[in-house]
C-alpha cells in the first residue's frame, strides 16, 4: 500500500523495453540505420522513459503515500545534515507557536472549557442584559440574576417540564468566603446555592444526602451544609461520622448533611469547600437585615445554571426562559426589556468577562502573531538562501524530467517537518507555561483546568501548518523558478520579470525590522512606565506603614463587641515600642474602592453633581498615620465620628473634589449631600493616588465608627517596629477570640503589587522585543552575507582598481541599509498607530514619548550596523587577484 508494487514496476519496464525494441526494428528497416542508431532514434521518439515511469506511478492509488514517505525521508535526512539550522529553526518556531498556544490554552480554559461535571454538554449558564428604562442593584456583575428572578425561572421550568420544555432544571450559586470552625478554625471558600444545585449539576454524594426543598423553604433556617470531599478529608480526616455533626460558619451552627463526591469543588473560579442554602445568606452575612438582604432585592449577584432537556438546544432554552423574563418585565419593571443569554457552561463566560477577556486575548494574540511573523520571516530568509545554494541541483533535476510541482511538494514537506517539530516544542511550552502563570496569581483556591485537550492540540497543529505555509511557500516557488541552462552551469536565477531573491530577502528583513521596531518601542515605554511608577509619589506613606485586616464581618459580632475588639487591638498596637500612630480605615489605598455621587447642599444655586467620588471611612488619626497633609482646615475628631445621628457629620475632602464642587472658593464650612445624608466640610486634604497610580481621583473622608463598621482595617505607622508587629498582632487577636483571623501587609508591598502589571508588561515586551531584534539581526546578517557573496567579483574588481577597504565597507553597508531604514520607519508608524491601546497602563508616560522612540531607533540602527559590518569587513579583505583568477 505504502510502497511501489515491484511486479507492476517490472511489468512497466518490460513493456517500455518491448516498445523500444519494436520501434528500433521498424526504424532500422525503414531508414536503413544500424541497430545502435535505430535504438537512439527510438528513444528520442519515445521521450523521457523515467518521466513516463513517474507518471505511471503517480496514477496509482497509494502513490501519494509513497511520495510522502520519500519526501519525509529526504526532509529528515536534510535536517540531520544541517543540525545547526534545524536546532535554530525548531527552537524559534517552538517559542513562537508555544506562546500562541499558551495564550489559547488560558483563554479557552477560562471562558470556553466545559465545566467539570457529568454530561457537561447539556449544562449551560444563563445571563441577562437589559435595555429600555430600568434601575438595577449590582453585587457582582450586571449579567447575573437576582434570587427572585431565579425563583421565577425555576417555577416556569417546573411548570413546563411535563409539557416537554427545553430546560429540565435550573440552579443558582454565588461564591463567598466564610469563617469556618470544624476541627480547626480558619477561613475557607464556599458557595451559597439553591437547593436544586447539586442535582442540576449532576454531582453525587460520597456521604449523606443532598439538599431538599425544605432546606430552602424559608430564610434563616434550617442551617445545613454540604462539605466538599477535600474539606472533609482536610478538616475531619475522612471521618464517616461527620454527617450530623455541627460546624460553625461565620459563628452560626450548621449541621453537616452530606459530603460531595471527590473532585467537585463547585463551578466557580475559586474552589468551594462548603455549600450552604442560599436562603441562609442574610443570616450568614450579618450585613444588615430585612430589606437589605440580597434575597429580596433586585440584586444581580447569582450565576444561574440550567440543564437542557434531552435533545434540546441552547436556542430553544433561551426562547423558553425569555418568556419568563418578559412576563417579569411587564409585571414588575415596566419599560425594561430583559435579554436572556444562554452560554455553554464555563468558568468565566458572562458578557463582561467575555468582552474584557476578548480584548486581552486579541492583544496577546497580536503580540504572538507578531512573534510568529518574525520567526517565519527569519526562517524564510534562511530557506531563500538555501534555495539559491541548491539552484544547480534543482536545475539538473528539472532537466532530467522532474516536475516543478513535485519539487515544490518536497520543499514544502521540509517546511512542514520543521513546523511540526517546532509545534511539538510549542505544545510542551503551552503545557508548562499556563500553570506557571496561574501560580503567581495571588488567589487562594484558584481552580482552572489548563491541561491540553484535542482543541489545544488542534490549535497548535493549525498554527504549525500555517507557519509552514507562510515561511515555506515563497522560498519553494522561488527556488524552483529558475533558468535551466544558467542553473545547470551554476549561474544566477533569473527570469527578468521575476523578483530577484536578494530583493525578496531584503523585503523580508524590512518586515522583521518593522516588527522589532514596534516591539522595542513598546518595551521601552513599559520600562519607563515601571521606572516612573517606582518613583511616583502616591501622596501617602508606604515605607513605614502596615495594615491589618480582621474577619469580624464574618463572625457576627455585636456593636459592643466589635468596638471592644478594635479598641483592644488598637491600644495594644499603640503601646508597642516604636509605633508612632494607629488609625482605622476602610478601604485602604490601592486595596479597594467605594464611590458615590456628591452634591453641594447649600443655599446657593450650585446644582453641580460630581459622580464616582471615591470615599473611605477613616478615624481621626488616619491622615496623620498615612502622612497625608491638610491643605486647609482641620481633621474631625473621634468624638464627632461617633455622633452617628448628627445632621451635619464632619468630612474632609481632597483638593480635587473641593475644586470641582466650589471652584475658586473656600470649601470650609460648606455642606454637601451624599447617599441622602448631609455633611459639612471641616478640612481639605492634599490629593492622593488612592485608587491607582494614575491621576488622583476626587476623594472624601468620612468618619469611621468602630461600633458598626466591621470591615475596618487597623493602620499602623511604626518604622522598625513593623516586623515584630506583623508577627505579634495576629496572636493578640487570637487571644481575644480564637476564631479571629488577622492578616497584615506593608503598604510598600501593596504598592509593589500595583506596579506588578507594568513590570510584567515591561519584562514580557522587553523579552519579546529582544527576541525579535535577534531574529531581525540574523536576517540582516544573512542578507548582507548573501549579497556580499553575490558581489564578490565586483568587490574584487574595485579593490584591484584602487578602492580602499573602508570605501568598500561603506558602500556595502549603505547599499544594504535601505531595508533597515524602511523597516524602522514602518515600525515607528505602527507604534504611533497602536499607541492608544496601551495608554491606560503606562502610569502617566505618554505613548508618544520621544525618548522611547529615539532609544528604540538608536538600538536598531546600532545593532543593524553591527550586523552589516561583519560580512562587509570580511568582503573587504578578499584577495583581488585570487578571486578574479578563480572566477
Amino acid at each position: 500500500m505504502f510502497g511501489r508494487d515491484k511486479r507492476s514496476e517490472q511489468d512497466l519496464r518490460e513493456e517500455i523495453e518491448s516498445h523500444l525494441a519494436l520501434e528500433a526494428d521498424r526504424v532500422a528497416r525503414d531508414q536503413g540505420l544500424s541497430p545502435g542508431e535505430a535504438r537512439h532514434a527510438a528513444r528520442r521518439a519515445f521521450g523521457n522513459a523515467t518521466s513516463v515511469e513517474e507518471h505511471f506511478f503517480d496514477s496509482q492509488r497509494w502513490q501519494w503515500a509513497e511520495r510522502l514517505r520519500r519526501n519525509l525521508a529526504l526532509a529528515l535526512r536534510g535536517l540531520r545534515r544541517r543540525p545547526g539550522f534545524a536546532f535554530a529553526a525548531i527552537l524559534t518556531l517552538g517559542i513562537g507557536i508555544g506562546f500562541n498556544s499558551a495564550v489559547f490554552t488560558l483563554f479557552y480554559a477560562l471562558s470556553y472549557r466545559a465545566l467539570p461535571v457529568r454530561d457537561a454538554a447539556s449544562l449551560v449558564n444563563v445571563y441577562q442584559t437589559y435595555s429600555g428604562t430600568y434601575g438595577r442593584s449590582v453585587h457582582g456583575v450586571t449579567a447575573m440574576v437576582s434570587y427572585e428572578e431565579f425563583k421565577s425561572y425555576r417555577a416556569a421550568v417546573e411548570s413546563a417540564r411535563t409539557n416537554g420544555g427545553a430546560v429540565s432544571g435550573v440552579a443558582a450559586y454565588a461564591n463567598d468566603v466564610f469563617a469556618f470552625s470544624g476541627n480547626r478554625p480558619g477561613v475557607i471558600g464556599g458557595s451559597y446555592v439553591s437547593c436544586s444545585y447539586l442535582g442540576v449539576v449532576g454531582t453525587r454524594l460520597a456521604l449523606g444526602r443532598d439538599f431538599d426543598a425544605d432546606d430552602c423553604a424559608r430564610p434563616g433556617a434550617p442551617a445545613v451544609a454540604v462539605l466538599s470531599h477535600a474539606a472533609w478529608m482536610r478538616e475531619f480526616g475522612g471521618d464517616s461520622s461527620v454527617v450530623g455533626r455541627t460546624v460553625r460558619i461565620n459563628q452560626l451552627p450548621f449541621t453537616v448533611v452530606g459530603v460531595a463526591e471527590r473532585g467537585f469543588t463547585g463551578l466557580t473560579f475559586i474552589a468551594s469547600d462548603v455549600f450552604i442554602p442560599v436562603t441562609m445568606q442574610m443570616a450568614v452575612s450579618h450585613g444588615v437585615g430585612g430589606t437589605d438582604s440580597l434575597l429580596v432585592k433586585d440584586w444581580s449577584w447569582m450565576t444561574m445554571a440550567a440543564r437542557l432537556a434531552p435533545g434540546a438546544s441552547a436556542a430553544s432554552a433561551r426562547a423558553q426562559l425569555s418568556l419568563t423574563a418578559r412576563r417579569r418585565d411587564a409585571e414588575f419593571y415596566p419599560g425594561r426589556t430583559t435579554h436572556v443569554i444562554v452560554e455553554p457552561g464555563a468558568l468565566l463566560n458572562f458578557p463582561e468577562a467575555r468582552q474584557r477577556g476578548t480584548i486581552v486575548a486579541v492583544l496577546l494574540a497580536a503580540l504572538g502573531a507578531l512573534v510568529v511573523m518574525m520567526v517565519c520571516a527569519n526562517i524564510m530568509n534562511l530557506l531563500l538562501a538555501r534555495g539559491i545554494a541548491r539552484r544547480r541541483e534543482f536545475g539538473i533535476r528539472l532537466a532530467i524530467g522532474a516536475s516543478r510541482h513535485l519539487l515544490v511538494e518536497q520543499l514544502l514537506t521540509e517546511s512542514v517537518v520543521l513546523a511540526v517539530l517546532g509545534g511539538a516544542l510549542g505544545l510542551a511550552i503551552a503545557v508548562a507555561l499556563p500553570p506557571l502563570v496561574l501560580g503567581v496569581v495571588p488567589l487562594a483556591g484558584l481552580q482552572v483546568d489548563v491541561s491540553p485537550d484535542w482543541r489545544v492540540l488542534a490549535f497548535t497543529l493549525v498554527v504549525s501548518l500555517g507557519t509552514a505555509l507562510v515561511f515555506g511557500l515563497v522560498p519553494a516557488l522561488q527556488a524552483t523558478s529558475i533558468d535551466l541552462v544558467s542553473a545547470s552551469k551554476g549561474g544566477m536565477v533569473g527570469s527578468g520579470h521575476q523578483v530577484r531573491p536578494s530583493r525578496l530577502r531584503a523585503g523580508v528583513v524590512g518586515l522583521q525590522v518593522a516588527g522589532s521596531t514596534l516591539l522595542l518601542i513598546v518595551a521601552v515605554l513599559f520600562v519607563r512606565a515601571a521606572q516612573k511608577g517606582a518613583t511616583i509619589d502616591p501622596g501617602f506613606a508606604t515605607e513605614d506603614v502596615a495594615a491589618f485586616e480582621l474577619n469580624l464581618q464574618l463572625l457576627g459580632y455585636s456593636s459592643e463587641r466589635t468596638q471592644q475588639t478594635y479598641e483592644a487591638l488598637r491600644d495594644r498596637a499603640a503601646a508597642a515600642p516604636g509605633v508612632q500612630s494607629v488609625a482605622y480605615a476602610d478601604p485602604l489605598p490601592l486595596l479597594g474602592r467605594r464611590s458615590d455621587s456628591v452634591n453641594p447642599d447649600d443655599d446657593t444655586n450650585n446644582l453641580k453633581t460630581v459622580n464616582n467620588v471615591s470615599l473611605a471611612s477613616v478615624s481621626a488619626s488616619y491622615l496623620e498615620t498615612m502622612e497625608i497633609p491638610l491643605v486647609t482646615g482641620r481633621m474631625y475628631t473621634d468624638a464627632e465620628a461617633v455622633a452617628a445621628g448628627a445632621e451635619n457629620r464632619p468630612v474632609v475632602v481632597n483638593a480635587k473634589l473641593a475644586g470641582l464642587l466650589w471652584p475658586g472658593e473656600s470649601a470650609l464650612g460648606r455642606r454637601l449631600r451624599m447617599s441622602r445624608r448631609h455633611y459639612v466640610v471641616v478640612g481639605v486634604a492634599s490629593d492622593t493616588r488612592a485608587i491607582s497610580l494614575g491621576d488622583p481621583p476626587p476623594f472624601i473622608y468620612v468618619p469611621a465608627d468602630p461600633r458598626t463598621d466591621r470591615g475596618l482595617k487597623i493602620v499602623v505607622r511604626g518604622g522598625v517596629a513593623l516586623p515584630a508587629l506583623l508577627r505579634n498582632l495576629p496572636g493578640w487577636a487570637r487571644e481575644l477570640d480564637p476564631t479571629i483571623v488577622a492578616t497584615g501587609q506593608r503598604m510598600q508591598e501593596r504598592l509593589a503589587l500595583e506596579l506588578l502589571p507594568a513590570r510584567t508588561a515591561s519584562a514580557v515586551s522587553g523579552a519579546t522585543g529582544a527576541l525579535t531584534l535577534l531574529l531581525a539581526l540574523i536576517g540582516i546578517y544573512g542578507v548582507v552575507s548573501h549579497g556580499v557573496q553575490q558581489r564578490t567579483r565586483d568587490i574584487a574588481v574595485r579593490l584591484a582598481l584602487g578602492a580602499t577597504a573602508r570605501v568598500v565597507v561603506r558602500q556595502v553597508m549603505v547599499g544594504e541599509s535601505r531595508a533597515v531604514v524602511i523597516g524602522i520607519v514602518v515600525g515607528t508608524a505602527a507604534a504611533v498607530a497602536a499607541s492608544g491601546a496601551i495608554r491606560g497602563v503606562l502610569l502617566g508616560v505618554s505613548p508618544l514619548d520621544p525618548v522611547a522612540y529615539l532609544v528604540a531607533a538608536l538600538v536598531l540602527v546600532g545593532a543593524s550596523a553591527a550586523a552589516m559590518y561583519v560580512p562587509a569587513s570580511r568582503a573587504a579583505r578578499v584577495n583581488p587577484a585570487q578571486t578574479l583568477r578563480e572566477d
